[in-house]
């Protein structure tokens, strides 16, 4: 629109009167999209719910929520208008004069001090939505500096691509030579590309490694050591004979078996547990009842590292073993004390030592493992999990629930292979997601190509006169979009790999390995679509007459 802005700003037409008119535009093209957004976000899942149904094992709710339908609608408003005032006010303050050269070189400069903060003021509107909006706001105030993260690295890579292009000097072939130009030219999509198109890659990137680590783990490395078996609500009398039953068995390799009762911890050094200061990933501790049990020797998979255990034989006031990472969420060292209801009944023990549970050994693993001697007493039932061969499965399982009806037998590989199949079908519906911010990537990469189609035309025009053929100028394009796609697909696998790596390894916390396949796969993709919307995008500028635009010019 520079040169119809440029045409009414030297006919007499105010610079606010240009940008209500272009703003204007804006909104009701953004409001447009809101409205289809809406409709088809409430009425997909209503559509969809049968086959969603197969795939997610819950039922969806038949119903329009018109809470979260406003908050889409609220978030797509402010996105238009962040990102959209900052270039209309740029451009309705640049004089027409240089409007007009923008064939030769890209206006610049900043807009008006009032339109920035305008900018500026939308801006944390929209962080604020998203943190108010989000279920963990400490994780909703990453991914926005993350975001904000991404945008500055990408927008500093182009940079970089382009001084590097700029540099690069004593280029034989002119095809060479034109890409490289054409790379930090005034008014190149570099900025546009890398920007748009790399962070769609680097999603892309992210979510497949996250996801192919999380699938190993869960159906590769956890089946490993995990029990064939975990046996819950055996009552104290039946503990020996189902011991004899399960020895009895042809393929156990061995079994382990403990005490538990349930209780809720409610107060953490004498302060009601929903009054303490507690750290955001320790919050699951205090969410109902959790398993308990008591011990004279430490768990042999749990090493102590922090304090001691206690004797054997202790029979002295009740103390508790605590997890680590629980401790340190909760705040609580050595020596502190916490209260636990069981039964109905409270008990308060000082934590003597910390251990480090592995939480996916899948062993026994208890939050609060108390000191013998006052709980031993209580009302309880036992749990055991046992290891055995996949061909002993099915009859220790009818030999025991034979002899037991209410003993509650668990197939630890089933349900593994259930959690396999489902992070498998959130994986897709993520990478659905991310398949769409791509495509609207490739939507900016055609939309900045649009926007120089005229200087595509102008260029594309010189060199005619000078002799270039269809052939050099096709040449020259293929290998500047070539060479950008490429590029910029380096950078979003890189960038996408650090990502995943840092959410595998400090939020997952499980074993990291890389995804070659993810990252060859997204640079060819990378490649392929800048190639293919640059050539779709100039290939219009190859058929143009010489002489009628010599004319013109």
């Amino acid at each position: 629109k520079r040169a119809t802005i440029a045409t009414l700003k030297c006919l007499g037409a105010p610079r606010a009167l240009m940008f209500r008119i272009y703003l204007l535009q804006v909104i009701v093209l953004a409001l447009a999209g809101i409205a289809i957004g809406l409709a088809a976000g409430a009425a997909l899942p209503l559509l969809a719910a049968n086959a969603l149904t197969a795939v997610v094992p819950i039922r969806l709710a038949g119903a329009i929520f018109p809470l979260p339908l406003a908050t889409a609608a609220l978030f797509g408003l402010l996105t238009a208008l962040v990102f959209s005032i900052w270039s209309v006010a740029r451009a309705c303050e640049i004089p027409p004069a240089e409007l007009f050269r923008s064939l030769v070189t890209a206006p610049g400069g900043w807009p008006h001090p009032a339109y920035m903060a305008a900018t500026g003021s939308l801006a944390a509107a929209l962080v604020a939505l998203v943190i108010a909006t989000a279920s963990d706001a400490r994780f909703a105030a990453w991914f926005v500096a993350g975001s904000i993260g991404a945008m500055v690295a990408f927008r500093l890579a182009a940079l970089g691509i382009a001084a590097a292009a700029a540099r690069i000097r004593h280029v034989r072939r002119p095809a060479m030579r034109l890409a490289l130009a054409g790379l930090c030219r005034p008014g190149a999509a570099t900025g546009s590309v890398v920007l748009s198109l790399g962070l769609g890659l680097s999603m892309l990137v992210t979510v497949a490694t996250i996801e192919g680590n999380l699938s190993r783990q869960i159906s590769e490395e956890l089946p490993r050591d995990a029990p064939a078996f975990f046996f819950v609500d055996i009552q104290p009398q039946q503990i020996e004979p189902f011991l004899d039953i399960v020895a009895e068995v042809p393929g156990v390799e061995r079994s382990e078996q403990m005490p538990m009762l349930r209780g809720r911890i409610t107060a953490i050094n004498d302060v009601p547990a929903a009054e303490a200061d507690i750290a955001p990933d320790a919050h699951w501790v205090l969410r109902g009842d959790r398993g308990i049990t008591w011990a004279a020797e430490a768990p042999a998979h749990n090493p102590v590292i922090a304090g001691e255990w206690w004797e054997a034989d202790y029979r002295g006031e009740m103390l508790v073993s605590l997890d680590a990472q629980v401790a340190d969420g909760l705040g609580l060292t050595i020596g502190d004390t916490i209260t636990v209801n069981i039964l109905g009944r409270p008990f308060t023990a000082t934590i003597a030592n910390t251990r480090q549970i592995d939480w996916q050994s899948l062993a026994i693993n208890f939050v609060l493992v108390f000191s013998p001697g006052i709980l031993e007493s209580a009302p309880r039932m036992h749990i055991s999990i046992v290891h055995a061969d996949p061909d002993a499965e099915d009859l220790l399982e009818r030999r025991v629930t034979d002899r037991f009806a209410n003993i509650t037998s668990v197939r630890v590989r089933a349900a593994i292979k259930t959690v396999a199949a489902l992070i498998d079908n959130v994986g897709y519906a993520v990478s659905l997601t991310t398949v769409i911010t791509l495509i609207s990537g490739t939507l900016v990469l055609a939309s900045a190509i649009a926007a120089g189609r005229r200087r595509r035309i102008h260029d594309s025009i010189v060199l005619k006169v000078f002799g270039a053929t269809r052939g050099d100028i096709v040449a020259a394009y293929i290998l500047e979009y070539g060479l950008l796609g490429l590029v910029t697909a380096v950078i979003a696998a890189i960038t996408g790999s650090v990502t995943g790596w840092a959410v595998v390894t400090w939020l997952l916390r499980i074993n990291w390995t890389p995804e070659p396949l993810a990252v060859i796969v997204t640079t060819l993709i990378g490649t392929a679509i800048t190639m293919g919307a640059g050539l779709v995008g100039t290939w219009r500028t190859m058929g143009q007459s010489t002489a009628p635009w010599l004319r013109n010019e």
